[in-house]
């Protein structure tokens, strides 16, 4: 637990924390706020800093009235640095304040430090007590389930982002003074952070000087190189004005969603950044160009034969552009900017309208400098990580392989309304757990919604009584999966977060671009498994897309799998903790136990034991157990797993939660939640202080209260 001082902002109360209990020479957080405006920040001398915010220009006229710090006595530096870092970030996302006053993330660097989990852990529980206090406006959950929290500029970018950026950035500014146009790919699967990036770049496009003064003042955070680059690139904005810059993401929901969360972006008009492939070109009333527009997600730009109702705005911004016949929503792009960043992976390409890698090039060469090249590795989503990715990617091509993916709930199901119970029970307890399919049905309910909005409306409910459980009491379903019927994503835009979404069974193009929390997979009648030759193999006549059906003798077979499987790959990595799957074709559902089975046989994944499927969670195996920490069950004799086990299901059931609630707030799976409470294995020092983050405590306040010692 924290201990929260709060003291007016005048010099009264600065001369009370004067005296206050580690109000000097310790390292605590603080916040001072008034009634719209918050400021975070982070001192090893609260009481000088205190006077110091009293004295200076900004905190007088910004006319706060109140000020807090916190700590429990374990703090250190790197802490705190990480404690700032993540409550700006949470802070920026809940709107409880109207603004975050802080220039930046903070001086929090993506680098380890000794117990950094430990304390990681304790961010939760110090919100929750601000939260307690009135000072969030959301619980720890709700805004860490927020678009605007995850792709907030506030963020830490890992060494990786930090060093494409800078490259992207380098080209840019050596673009803008050439004169010429140039351009950028940065290559990223699923979970890479592509999204963030795009965010955080704008973010310091858009406020150069401030970025500039705070790492002048702390070089350390970024280093010289940001510092050269960031001076001369406000001496080109100084000469020559502030950079015209747009985003713009192709998928209609995505972009949508987007722009929402550009609104609440501490950026003036930020909404105003954000495009789509149309008013890119009407919008303004002015052909001038752009000086760079972001693309995300730029595998799902199109050929014009895939616009659609589009088509027709799209010819006639051709022509205002002088395009020629064939061009591309790319080349259309590339005519309003001097410069272009892609964010690109053809692994996600899913449908015959996205444009190819070989047009892609053809695009680009039409640019005066040379395109540079970048990649993001990192997979940032699943917590399984990259070999997690490594695992599906392998599952896909016919080949599986163990790799020792931790911590991720991975499941194969028997009963696919079993599943869908689950995913929407999860729902319930964590928010943002979705089901989604692959486009192996046809969209039945869509003309009859249409053509009785009326009834439905009478008929009450989420979204205007569109909604599943009204079309299912009148006999209308999509997809039909043995007794059950489901009903397909009944909003395009923004269904992810839309009300009775969990009722519903989402798309690619619903859900492509999304973290979901768990997210459960239905994979089709269009996709089985050969059990003679061993591979993966696709059933055209259960392909659904529409798009599909009208230009079935464009695309070959080969180029079908590879956009059904694309579709599938993307769709197994939606879920930050858990991926459970149901596939329609039984020999494929067996091959798929049959790879987890032979993951968890090699000490990868721990099965569950409370589920009828294998269940890909759990951890690696511990180096030493508890890290050193001594327990009293060990020198009486008992198992220190046994142990631990007992001691975390008596605090659980002390405080009313369930072992599923428990395991979510902790960060690790269910199964393997109730794998520790019965003592079957031991935990690393990382699990145990998640377990701690989970019960609300500290890794130091669990051992004591079993009565260990540290």
């Amino acid at each position: 637990m924290f201990t929260i001082q709060q003291f007016p902002f005048t010099r009264a109360g600065q001369a009370s924390a004067a005296v206050a209990p580690y109000g000097s020479n310790w390292p605590v957080i603080y916040l001072i706020n008034n009634r719209t405006d918050i400021y975070i920040g982070e001192t090893t001398s609260f009481e000088r800093r205190f006077q110091e915010h009293l004295q200076s220009r900004k905190g007088r006229s910004c006319g706060y009235t109140e000020i807090r710090f916190a700590y429990d006595g374990s703090e250190n530096k790197s802490a705190i640095l990480d404690y700032e870092s993540n409550l700006i970030r949470l802070f920026a996302a809940d709107g409880k304040f109207s603004h975050v006053q802080n220039g930046n993330n903070g001086q929090s660097l993506d680098h380890d430090f000794y117990q950094r989990n430990l304390y990681t852990t304790n961010v939760q529980l110090l919100w929750d007590q601000l939260h307690a206090l009135r000072l969030t406006r959301q619980d720890y959950r709700s805004v860490r389930n927020s678009c605007l929290y995850k792709f907030s500029p506030f963020t830490t970018l890992t060494a990786e982002q930090r060093q494409v950026m800078l490259s992207v950035m380098e080209d840019l500014l050596a673009t803008l003074l050439s004169g010429g146009r140039g351009g950028s790919v940065i290559n990223g699967g699923a979970g890479t952070g592509k999204s963030l990036l795009a965010v955080k770049m704008i973010d310091i496009l858009l406020n150069v000087g401030r970025y500039l003064s705070d790492w002048r003042s702390s070089p350390g955070v970024y280093g010289k190189d940001w510092c050269s680059l960031l001076s001369r690139m406000e001496r080109h904005i100084r000469k020559n004005g502030q950079l015209r810059i747009a985003y713009i993401a192709p998928q209609q929901s995505f972009n949508s969603d987007m722009e929402k969360a550009f609104a609440r972006m501490p950026w003036a008009g930020g909404e105003e950044l954000v495009h789509n492939c149309s008013n890119i070109v009407t919008r303004y009333g002015t052909l001038e160009p752009f000086d760079i527009i972001l693309v995300d997600e730029a595998h799902r730009l199109k050929h014009r034969t895939g616009m659609g109702n589009d088509v027709g705005q799209f010819d006639e911004n051709c022509r205002r552009l002088s395009l020629p016949d064939g061009s591309t929503q790319l080349d259309l792009i590339l005519a309003r900017t001097r410069y272009c960043c892609l964010f690109y992976d053809p692994g996600q390409s899913v449908k015959r309208s996205d444009i190819t890698p070989d047009e892609l090039d053809r695009s680009l060469s039409s640019l005066t400098r040379p395109v540079l090249g970048e990649s993001l590795s990192i997979q940032m989503r699943c917590l399984g990580g990259g070999d997690y990715v490594r695992f599906i990617d392998d599952i896909l091509s016919g080949s599986p392989a163990p790799h020792p993916f931790c911590g991720y709930d991975f499941r194969v199901w028997d009963d696919a309304g079993k599943m869908v119970d689950e995913i929407r029970r999860l729902n319930r307890s964590h928010g943002l757990c979705r089901t989604v399919a692959g486009f192996a049905w046809p969209w039945k309910t869509r003309p009859f919604i249409k053509e009785n909005q009326a009834a439905l409306a009478a008929m009450g409910g989420p979204n205007r009584g569109k909604n599943a459980a009204n079309l299912l009491a009148l006999g209308q379903y999509d997809i039909s999966v043995g007794p059950y019927q489901f009903v397909w994503n009944i909003r395009d835009r923004s269904w992810v977060t839309s009300p009775g979404a969990a009722d519903e069974i989402g798309c690619i193009h619903t859900s492509q671009g999304y973290d979901l929390n768990y997210c459960g997979l239905i994979l089709g009648p269009d996709i089985r498994y050969d059990t003679d030759s061993g591979k993966i193999e696709i059933v055209p006549e259960h392909f659904c897309d529409p798009f599909y059906k009208r230009n079935r003798r464009t695309i070959t077979p080969s180029q079908l799998k590879q956009y059904i499987v694309n579709a599938y790959r993307t769709l197994f990595l939606r879920g930050i903790s858990g991926c459970y799957v149901y596939a329609v074709d039984d020999a494929l559902r067996d091959y798929l136990k049959r790879s987890l089975a032979s993951v968890s046989a090699s000490g990868a994944v721990v099965p569950a034991a409370d589920a009828a499927s294998p269940s890909g969670n759990g951890s690696a195996k511990v180096r030493a157990p508890y890290g050193g920490i001594k327990s009293p069950g060990a020198a009486a004799g008992e198992d220190p797993d046994v142990w631990f086990g007992k001691t975390v299901a008596s605090l659980r059931k002390q405080r009313g939660i369930s072992q599923e609630d428990l395991a979510f707030r902790s960060g690790i799976s269910r199964s393997y939640m109730g794998v520790i409470e019965r003592g079957e294995k031991s935990p690393s020092v990382d699990t145990i202080a998640r377990v701690a983050r989970g019960l609300g405590m500290s890794l130091a306040e669990l051992f004591s209260a079993a009565g260990g010692e540290a």
